[in-house]
């Protein structure tokens, strides 16, 4: 913020917000003006004891905007955490560091109807990262929000049956005069056939295809840091099929997948889409876009794919996520009878 200054109209100082054209009046004496203008900076500094919370998430914001250009952080972390600290905000208008509470947090949450345990989970996890952060930074002096628990993080059951997929794919084709049903469609099949995060099929780009067109090759992704190397998605035959028409139909240049403006995919458009077709077809609530992740993953193994073939498909360094959240073989009765016959079955 600007330091005050006199106007000799309205014979009293103001002060203007930096980046802003925005005056604030303080007084018409100027000892008192300064003494109103240096509060005023103070409790705009996140380094406050009375400093706002928005003020503090403004500087975690910045640090982490840092990080995501030199390829510490993911943009679609940054836009996660962005996306919750706002609404938190601006639902906490002037709360102060020294104010907040645990409470505040669980009122809040317990306000937003409709929020599942993944968006409670979010919330918390952006929040606490904020605050464990400024602690870290010395910032704040003590965190908090220490001992506010997040909920656990379920497994997603819902898988989409060879059925349910062609009745999403039906649906497309009836309106596929539509442009922006006819454009969710290549976007359905990657995702069936690949396996990949939806995020991975929105983000592929035409550059990424191998040169004989049986696979992407992905330099950047969630699990680079642990694996060293580029993330190789092997593609059927329908989707080698697909990706070479959807190259050509770019020019083999930008994104392999587009929507029907020719911008990127997001990966919540593309689950706006997907809840458009399952409120339409009257599909199971949790049907989501990662369904055909998990439904890549459990249809591999129950075909007999071994679990560490199916981790190498799904990009991941070891077997343990496949068995803890990708085998949904609980339920898979006779897939179990066959294994345990298979288990004794003599071989002389």
């Amino acid at each position: 913020m600007r330091k005050p200054y006199f106007k000799r109209s309205h014979q009293c100082w103001y002060v203007k917000i930096s980046g802003t054209s925005r005056e604030v009046r303080l007084d018409p004496d100027e000892e008192a003006a300064y003494r109103i203008w240096r509060e005023i900076v103070e409790a705009s500094s996140p380094e406050s004891s009375v400093a706002p919370v928005a003020a503090v998430v403004e500087a975690f914001l910045a640090h982490a905007a840092g990080q995501v250009a030199r390829g510490e952080l993911k943009q679609t972390t940054l836009d996660s955490y962005g996306h919750f600290l706002a609404r938190f905000c601006n639902a906490h208008k002037g709360l102060q560091i020294r104010s907040l509470r645990p409470y505040h947090v669980t009122r809040w949450l317990d306000s937003q109807v409709g929020w599942g345990s993944s968006s409670r989970r979010g919330a918390i996890i952006a929040l606490k990262r904020v605050m464990n952060w400024a602690t870290v930074e010395r910032i704040i002096g003590i965190n908090p929000l220490h001992g506010l628990q997040r909920p656990k993080a379920q497994r997603r059951e819902v898988l989409i049956a060879d059925a349910q997929h062609a009745a999403m794919m039906g649906a497309v084709d009836a309106n596929y005069q539509e442009r922006r049903a006819a454009a969710i469609r290549p976007v359905l099949i990657a995702l069936r056939h690949s396996g990949a995060r939806p995020g991975m099929v929105a983000a592929v780009t035409c550059d990424q295809v191998s040169p004989d067109g049986s696979c992407w090759i992905i330099p950047e992704h969630k699990t680079r840091r642990t694996s060293g190397r580029p993330l190789t998605i092997y593609l059927s035959p329908c989707l080698q099929t697909l990706t070479r028409i959807a190259a050509a139909a770019r020019g083999g240049q930008g994104l392999l997948f587009v929507n029907s403006r020719g911008a990127a995919w997001h990966s919540n458009a593309i689950n706006h889409r997907i809840r458009k077709l399952r409120m339409k077809l009257g599909l199971p609530a949790g049907l989501v876009a990662y369904s055909y992740r998990h439904s890549f993953a459990t249809r591999a193994i129950l075909n007999g794919t071994d679990v560490a073939t199916v981790a190498e498909l799904l990009g991941h360094g070891d077997v343990q996520m496949i068995q803890k959240h990708y085998g949904h073989l609980a339920g898979e009765t006779e897939h179990l009878k066959a294994a345990a016959a298979k288990a004794v079955k003599r071989t002389g």
